[in-house]
């Protein structure tokens, strides 16, 4: 069984990568996860396009 640490995002003994063009807000999107890991909130909601 999987063991997930935040999300469906991180995985436990696994590699994730975010990936995507220059200017997207990944630093912005990384910094909000690491915040919300370390306070317990969960004070981003994701949405994924399709």
């Amino acid at each position: 069984m999987r063991e997930f640490l935040f999300g469906p995002a991180y995985q436990r003994h696994q590699v994730t990568l975010t990936i995507a063009a220059g200017g997207t807000g990944k630093t912005s999107l990384c910094i909000a996860e690491a915040v919300a890991m370390a306070s317990g909130a969960a004070f981003i909601e994701k949405c994924a396009r399709r």
